[in-house]
């Protein structure tokens, strides 16, 4: 925790903290500002057949053509073609509930009391009664679905397994993203990477589109350390400059298809657009 709140400093709250009697050490207290923060995502992700769905669509296809005469033939005709492209492969869809830990002043206050300890303060008996407390609860903010679909199997019908697995990161990646739009607590906050060209990594895999808002935050410790968060302006997503961080180092992703995809592009983050004087370090939070 400690190296968290050390990590999420700029370099205002930086300079801020040299100049009091504590010290940078108010910053590693700031981490006890990100335990509020903490989530649990649960996925549930269902695997369904194409074939079930494209069958459905077409015998009430069919039906509505028993009724048009002499379309009859043509109108089953379209719906066989549809029917033969559509049958093959898989529907992944994952419905994701997100729950926030609850920490408030008497949580807090019965942790450092009863649980809380350190190296140079070794307690079993507190670390026995921290592994069997109730003390802690999440709260269910809300849910979200998203699916990925595959149309079949290709030339890698091989890779089945890693087909499968990809179309499910992917779903889970877009209910992800859908969780942070809805939900303000969850919304992507990171830190820029750079402030000429404006860039931060997050990219594809957290849904990214050309056009989203983010406000640009400058983060400033007081005296006694408590931690804010300033707006120093607002940045939008070059539409042409999204990072495709979709792949994972030595893995291999395969589309809808089955066929092996290559990166869109070779940044290494995404570029920004909008203001000026950001530095690395300051964050940036989705408004939109």
């Amino acid at each position: 925790i400690g190296e968290r709140g050390l990590y999420d400093a700029s370099a205002q709250s930086a300079a801020v903290a040299a100049g009091t009697e504590r010290g940078t050490s108010m910053l590693a207290d700031a981490g006890e500002e990100l335990i509020p923060n903490t989530f649990v995502v649960v996925n549930y992700s269902k695997f369904v057949s194409n074939e079930v769905a494209a069958l459905a669509v077409k015998n009430s296809a069919y039906s509505i053509a028993a009724t048009k005469g002499a379309f009859k033939e043509p109108l089953e005709k379209a719906a066989d073609i549809l029917y033969n492209k559509t049958k093959e492969g898989y529907s992944v869809w994952t419905t994701a509930y997100l729950y926030q830990l609850v920490w408030n002043d008497s949580t807090s206050a019965v942790f450092y009391q009863s649980l809380w300890m350190d190296d140079s303060n070794i307690d079993p008996a507190k670390k026995e009664a921290f592994d069997n407390t109730n003390l802690f609860q999440l709260k269910l903010l809300g849910f979200q679905k998203a699916s990925a679909f595959i149309s079949g199997m290709g030339k890698n019908a091989q890779n089945e397994n890693m087909i499968i697995k990809n179309a499910t990161l992917k779903s889970i990646d877009a209910v992800y993203a859908k969780l942070q739009r809805k939900f303000e607590p969850f919304r992507t906050k990171t830190p820029l990477v750079s402030g000429v060209p404006i860039g931060a990594k997050i990219g594809m895999k957290e849904g990214l589109e050309g056009g989203d808002k983010y406000e640009v935050l400058e983060q400033t410790a007081d005296a006694e350390g408590k931690i804010s968060y300033k707006r120093k302006g607002v940045i939008s997503v070059d539409k042409k400059k999204i990072w495709d961080n979709r792949f994972a180092a030595g893995e291999e992703l395969l589309d809808e298809n089955g066929e092996p995809m290559k990166p869109e592009n070779d940044l290494e983050y995404t570029i920004f657009k909008g203001g000026k004087n950001y530095y690395p370090g300051m964050l940036i939070r989705q408004i939109n």
